[in-house]
């Protein structure tokens, strides 16, 4: 019998929302299928706006083309109340790895889902949790104290802009 890994990407856009780091979550999924893991989105009720049709999930390789993980827009918003939203939907679909996919604009610049893991250090049936940091820039107010907290508590984490590396090393 195969054994599945669980993935729950968590991400801020999804396709068909615009955004670089939705593409990103979207091929990631698609490729990792093949390889024995089940993935899902978790993803804010906004994307309940948007239609999905065919065309917008365009993939150029012609085995990954018609894989698609389960999306799960379960959370209200990027506000506070976002933990609860994540710990709700992770205990009724348990999952091995909650990957976070962070960039601060993606999570509406709120900062509460920095403070994610520290949220679920306690829970027993939490996850496995990594992040992948898609930018590191400083472009927004209060950047330290929004863009640095995820960092202490969510080791591993990956950097994908080479350029930034020295920055995650910093935090």
């Amino acid at each position: 019998m195969k054994s599945t890994t669980k993935v729950t990407f968590l991400t801020g856009e999804y396709p068909p929302m615009q955004g670089g780091i939705g593409d990103h979550t979207a091929i990631l999924a698609r490729h990792l299928q093949p390889l024995g893991v089940e993935p899902s989105v978790l993803i804010s009720r906004k994307y309940n706006e948007f239609q999905v049709s065919s065309s917008e999930f365009r993939v150029r390789d012609s085995e990954t083309r018609n894989l698609k993980p389960e999306t799960c827009p379960v959370v209200r918003d990027w506000g506070h109340n976002c933990w609860k939203d994540v710990k709700r939907h992770l205990a009724a679909h348990p999952a091995d790895v909650l990957h976070i996919q962070y960039q601060a604009a993606a999570f509406e610049l709120k900062g509460w889902l920095n403070w994610l893991p520290w949220y679920l250090r306690r829970w027993k049936g939490r996850p496995k949790i990594v992040t992948t940091f898609h930018d590191l820039r400083i472009p927004y107010l209060f950047p330290k104290a929004v863009s640095s907290a995820p960092t202490p508590k969510t080791p591993p984490r990956c950097v994908l802009i080479p350029g930034e590396r020295a920055s995650i090393r910093r935090l």
